[in-house]
């Protein structure tokens, strides 16, 4: 075979599978994009890498205090999955009392592989 007839097959393969591969992500580079530009929860994405991420728990003020979200609070709650019973921290909007995300309790024992000692105060532990 000479080498232009094996150049042209080569070349035939590499853009036919570079072709099948397109097709078959075609919907789900779709399905991508427009879950980043328009949204996937019904209202469109306040920013392109982080989405419609939650307001932060806590932030700092210029004296280095903790100052909670005055729009959620946070509630201690247990999970009832299975009998370990592992401690929860329930985050909840408080103008619609939706619960917005539960996340592993710190300070439980049952919840980290290293968890908090109880005696930490509160503002060490978010700032660790």
């Amino acid at each position: 075979m000479d080498n232009k007839r094996r150049q042209f097959l080569k070349t035939g393969l590499a853009v036919g599978g570079v072709g099948a591969f397109a097709a078959g992500y075609a919907v789900t580079a779709k399905h991508m994009a427009d879950g980043a530009i328009k949204g996937t929860a019904g209202q469109a994405t306040r920013d392109i890498h982080h989405g419609n991420s939650l307001e932060p728990e806590y932030s700092l003020n210029t004296a280095g205090n903790l100052v909670p979200n005055p729009n959620q609070r946070v509630a201690p709650s247990m999970c009832f999955g299975c009998w370990t019973l592992c401690g929860l921290r329930v985050r909840i909007d408080n103008q619609s009392d939706d619960i917005l995300r539960i996340s592993g309790n710190p300070y439980h024992p049952l919840s980290h592989e290293q968890h908090i000692p109880f005696e930490t105060p509160v503002k060490q532990a978010y700032l660790a």
